[in-house]
């Protein structure tokens, strides 16, 4: 059964309302402001721009520039390597990096109330932990691992291994 609305009833309503509708309709764009900014807020941080240069989409590498930093107005291209946890696990399971400085992107895809990631040399010797909430759905830095074998791990779900290798050259 559809449900008819007739204008003119809408309207008229509209008009007798002792509200004024300016009110209405500036509560209505500062929420839909702020709601924009908030989803804004996460991605880039204000200290960094990043500038996408290339892009390939069947391969998770991205060749970056990163502008600023901490204070500074230098600008370094990077390679930017992405990993995606999703409800099963890590998306790539491997990942290899020459070594030298890259950008991290880890996307939060798993529909958890919170993500508790780790970084740790295959050794075993903790390098990073990075938690992820429902308000914060990705992570992503700079990072500059030496040569060797790491292991990105989700703290509450011991199948969910991401193997990275970081190679002399």
């Amino acid at each position: 059964m559809k449900t008819q609305i007739n204008l003119g009833l809408v309207l008229h309503w509209w008009r007798m309302m002792r509200v004024p509708q300016v009110a209405i309709l500036i509560t209505i764009l500062v929420a839909i402001g702020s709601m924009a900014v908030k989803a804004f807020s996460v991605w880039p941080p204000p200290a960094t721009k990043v500038v996408l240069l290339t892009s390939n989409s069947k391969s998770p590498a991205k060749l970056v520039e990163v502008i600023g930093g901490q204070g500074g107005s230098t600008k370094e291209q990077l390679q930017a390597k992405q990993i995606i946890i999703g409800p099963t696990g890590f998306e790539p399971v491997t990942l290899t990096s020459p070594k030298g400085r890259f950008l991290l992107i880890i996307r939060d895809n798993t529909g958890l109330r919170e993500t508790i990631l780790r970084l740790d040399r295959e050794q075993g010797n903790h390098i990073r932990e990075i938690r992820l909430s429902n308000a914060k759905h990705g992570w992503k830095d700079v990072v500059n691992l030496s040569p060797g074998q790491y292991i990105l791990s989700e703290a509450n779900h011991s199948d969910w291994i991401c193997r990275i290798t970081i190679t002399a050259q």
